[in-house]
């Protein structure tokens, strides 16, 4: 069976969509586990400074550190730690949808390109 340029050429595209779509639904998948739990999108980096108040307020001066009751440390380290929370949320719904797009282009790709590739192997 002699292969046409257009059917490799077809294939070719099929078998770099496939390889698009596989990473892409990863993407996909990991980003909807980190939309439900966004913590698992925070670095261990920024674990450690949201850990406790003292991990909190180690950068804090003296005088600032004393201007505050161990109460409002730890209500204060807790809406960070929430604002931060929101802020790696949203990050992963805009990676998350440009995850999916680049999944549905490339099943576009692949549908379009492996018909193609059966008209002219049904051709040849």
């Amino acid at each position: 069976m002699k292969r046409t340029v257009l059917e490799i050429y077809a294939l070719l595209v099929c078998l770099i969509s496939v390889l698009f779509i596989i990473v892409n639904l990863h993407e996909v998948l990991f980003g909807a586990v980190k939309l439900v739990n966004p913590a698992m999108a925070v670095s261990e980096y920024e674990q450690k400074q949201y850990l406790n108040n003292r991990s909190y307020t180690e950068k804090w001066n003296e005088k600032k550190l004393k201007s505050y009751t161990e109460e409002q440390i730890t209500r204060m380290r807790e809406d960070d730690y929430n604002s931060l929370l929101e802020v790696k949320k949203n990050t992963e719904k805009t990676k998350f949808v440009r995850a999916v797009l680049y999944l549905i282009i490339a099943s576009a790709f692949f549908a379009g390109h492996w018909s193609l590739a059966r008209k002219e192997r049904a051709r040849g």
